[in-house]
């Protein structure tokens, strides 16, 4: 990781540069010299680089090359680097990564987003097609980013400039973002950060903080990421509280949502299993609900339902999966250059899934029209060297035990990742996304999702995509799936432990929540469609809150209704199921020895 090193850099260039690139804090008052040979000693202590340390950094800077003044100069006449320029090299090495942005400092912190001289009439407008507006930066836009306490009022500036990003000028731009959600009148943001050095530091380059309207409890999105990742041990995106200010106006409280690249898999694979070895070659297929676009083979893509799809010629292969034009169906997220090889490898999933091409143990093929094809060894096989069967079974388990119905009963809201080893074997896994339509929260007319049949045996389940089917249509995978639910409900899956993380949660949003409105009752000035007693009333006391048609249980009473119906449904299958997986979950076992 290196930084682009100028000429010659002023006091507050050097802030600008160096914070907006993430530096670790290493030690307290040293000079420029200490400050880099001890940036990756894991004996200091690894947060913040302080303001007070960038000015003793610069003074630092000065003295290696014997200068004074406003300036300290990097590079040498012929543009070899001074004795200054140097030791600025190596501060790449104590660039912070992805961590920095969500995981706060300081317990209670949420991170402030501050965006100056930007047009928010633009930012509320449409283009002649209708879609929302990319605001773009004039010289003196600025965007700034820094973690802080909640609880105090409005916007807490950085102490001693101590900021996690900064950028400058016409490169800072905004947008509103989503898809339902997008003309919400307190909309998601999105913009693209820039600044120099941010594609190799580890910052997400593509910032999304997702509005939580349609969430009382402020914390749904994120009580399902911690769930996914901690109890679930899933690869999952991480979620960061953010206060999001435009011109000095305070425009509420959002989730920073972790985008889906590179940096996002490798750190959540090697968060569960720091050992294992991620490559370059990771493609993440965001699946999108799209309406009729033509597919390059043939044909038209509407949901992404993981069904097998061929052309009159027998064509089988990535270009059935592949929208000629408008959004993709299964949108590709990462190493783009490889498209054709990516979504050839994805159509190779999407065959193991629909069991297409299997062998019986006489080496005789499988008919592919045969429902029984699942329920076979061959099926098991295949899905076990082909993909990671058994974290996608707990992501099914997850769903379904959280009522996550945006992302279950419906094929949006997900994403499909596949590795390339380097043997060039690809192993496909799931990616649960955008988890906030949990937790109970539903819509006028819509079932009640704690009583949600663990199997999908009732129920509208024509969107459901079909790999759900196909594995629970097998005797192995849907014993997996019920020893799971049923190890989940006597430990983890409990009124206390998730009302108890949920209620955490809360007490560091719930400042920040409060401020968007002055008084307990009125309006918020945010558009947010809850006042704070109702926040207040929902976290506190445990009250649903139906409002607007969207019907939203308190979290630990939501859980409480789930378990018995869960548990009513367990007896009710093993009466006639009673086949086991040999998992030993207590253990700590994921999958057969």
């Amino acid at each position: 990781m290196s930084l682009k090193i100028p000429n010659k850099v002023d006091a507050k260039g050097l802030v600008e540069r160096l914070q907006s690139v993430a530096i670790k804090r290493v030690a307290a008052g040293t000079d420029a010299g200490t400050l880099a040979r001890e940036a990756n000693d894991p004996k200091t202590k690894d947060s913040w680089l302080r303001g007070s340390e960038l000015t003793k950094l610069f003074e630092g800077l000065q003295k290696a090359n014997g200068e004074t003044g406003k300036d300290v100069t990097l590079k040498n006449a012929d543009g070899s680097l001074t004795k200054a320029g140097q030791l600025f090299e190596k501060l790449a090495e104590a660039r912070g990564g992805r961590d920095l942005w969500f995981n706060a400092p300081a317990k209670g912190q949420v991170l402030y987003a501050n965006f100056k001289n930007v047009d928010m009439g633009f930012f509320r407008g449409n283009d002649a097609a209708g879609k929302p507006i990319r605001v773009t930066g004039v010289p003196t836009s600025e965007l700034s980013m820094h973690w802080a306490s909640s609880g105090r009022a409005h916007y807490v500036p950085p102490t001693n400039l101590g900021v996690l990003y900064y950028e400058r000028g016409e490169s800072v731009d905004l947008r509103r973002s989503g898809n339902t959600s997008v003309n919400d009148p307190a909309a998601s943001v999105r913009t693209e950060l820039s600044a120099d050095g941010v594609k190799s530091s580890g910052a997400p380059e593509d910032f999304k903080a997702k509005n939580i309207n349609r969430d009382p409890s402020t914390v749904r999105r994120s009580l399902s990421a911690d769930f996914f990742s901690d109890t679930l041990k899933l690869p999952t995106q991480r979620m960061a509280p953010v206060k999001w200010f435009a011109n000095g106006w305070y425009q509420g409280l959002r989730d920073l949502e972790e985008p889906l690249d590179k940096t996002m898999w490798k750190d959540a694979v090697q968060k569960l299993d720091p050992k294992r070895e991620v490559t370059d070659d990771v493609w993440i297929f965001k699946a999108q609900w799209t309406e009729g676009f033509e597919a390059v083979g043939g044909g038209k893509l509407d949901k992404a339902d993981l069904k097998y799809r061929k052309n009159g010629s027998g064509d089988d292969g990535g270009k059935q999966y592949r929208a000629a034009s408008g959004e993709q169906t299964y949108d590709l997220k990462t190493n783009r250059k490889d498209a054709d090889q990516a979504y050839d490898a994805f159509a190779g999933f999407v065959r193991t899934v629909n069991g297409v091409g299997l062998k019986d143990a006489n080496g005789v093929e499988i008919p592919a029209n045969d429902p029984k094809r699942f329920n076979t060894d061959a099926y098991r096989k295949a899905m076990e060297q082909n993909a990671d069967v058994y974290g996608m079974l707990r992501a099914y388990t997850g769903l379904v035990m959280t009522g996550s119905w945006d992302n279950l009963v419906n094929p949006s809201n997900f994403a499909w990742v596949g590795e390339k080893a380097k043997d060039g074997n690809v192993k496909f896994s799931a990616l649960p996304v955008d988890l906030d339509s949990t937790w109970g929260l539903r819509w006028d007319g819509q079932p009640a999702w704690q009583d949600l049949d663990l199997l999908l045996r009732t129920g509208d389940t024509a969107n459901v995509p079909v790999i759900w089917k196909n594995l629970l249509a097998n005797d192995h995978f849907k014993a997996y799936v019920l020893d799971y639910t049923e190890h989940l409900l006597k430990t983890d899956f409990t009124p206390d432990k998730i009302g108890g993380k949920a209620n955490a949660l809360w007490q560091r949003n719930k400042d920040a929540a409060y401020q968007e409105s002055d008084t307990a009752h009125g309006a918020a000035h945010t558009a947010r469609p809850y006042s704070n007693d109702e926040l207040y009333r929902h976290n506190e006391l445990g009250h649903e809150v139906h409002k607007n048609g969207l019907y939203a249980p308190a979290i630990r009473n939501f859980v409480e209704w789930r378990s018995a119906s869960a548990n009513h449904q367990l007896r009710d299958i093993r009466s006639s199921f009673t086949q086991r997986s040999g998992v030993d979950f207590a253990a700590g076992e994921l999958a057969p020895k």
